[in-house]
């Protein structure tokens, strides 16, 4: 599965584990570990990362939605959930690896992980929805896209409750009430999705 995404495989590691890190290594070092820093570091895992979590789901279920005359997935390959989860699951653990050193500097931030990794499989679900829900990748991505922007931009000094940024990231108080809906609605969009792909032929 991997080698079949080419080298658009590394798209994800190039912003999550080269990018970010190095704006947040050159704040630290004009900064040290302040607030400048810290919210440096909440905005862009929040800006950069949810959608990205997407990427490598919609570059695999192209082969399946997307281009014609794979009538043999539609036949003994057809359910896909369990491929979205091994995604899922990947992109979580290569985005931990740069958490090691944020939680070093700023321990709070165990809790901004676990939001990463609930909004993952909020985004995960609902591009496994969107896809088999759609018909067509390049049109499933767009409301993912414009749900990401606007859960950035529209949120302001507070988050709305449909929105996944926390200017200040999130505490152990939000887990137990907000993000429990998203980790529903991940369900929810999984379960969907799977009776979506149950159903889908292409012939």
């Amino acid at each position: 599965m991997i080698r079949s995404l080419g080298i658009l495989f590394w798209v994800p590691f190039l912003v999550n584990d080269t990018i970010i890190p190095s704006v947040a290594c050159m704040s630290y070092v004009h900064y040290g570990a302040d607030e400048h820093t810290y919210s440096g570091i909440v905005y862009n895992v929040q800006m950069l990362s949810p959608f990205l979590s997407t990427f490598w789901i919609y570059l695999h279920l192209i082969q399946n939605i997307d281009v014609k005359g794979n009538e043999v997935f539609y036949v003994t390959n057809r359910m896909k959930i369990g491929e979205i989860c091994f995604f899922y699951i990947l992109y979580s653990i290569t985005n931990t690896i740069f958490f090691v050193w944020y939680v070093t500097l700023y321990p709070s931030l165990i809790w901004e992980w676990l939001h990463l990794v609930i909004i993952y499989f909020f985004m995960a679900g609902m591009a496994y929805f969107l896809s088999y829900l759609l018909r067509s990748i390049s049109v499933a991505m767009i409301p993912t896209l414009c749900y990401s922007f606007l859960a950035i931009v529209g949120s302001g000094s507070k988050a709305p409750v449909w929105s996944f940024y926390e200017p200040e990231g999130m505490s152990a108080f939000m887990f137990g009430t907000k993000y429990v809906w998203f980790i529903l609605m991940g369900v929810l969009f999984f379960a969907l999705g799977g009776i979506l792909n149950k159903r889908y032929t292409s012939y």
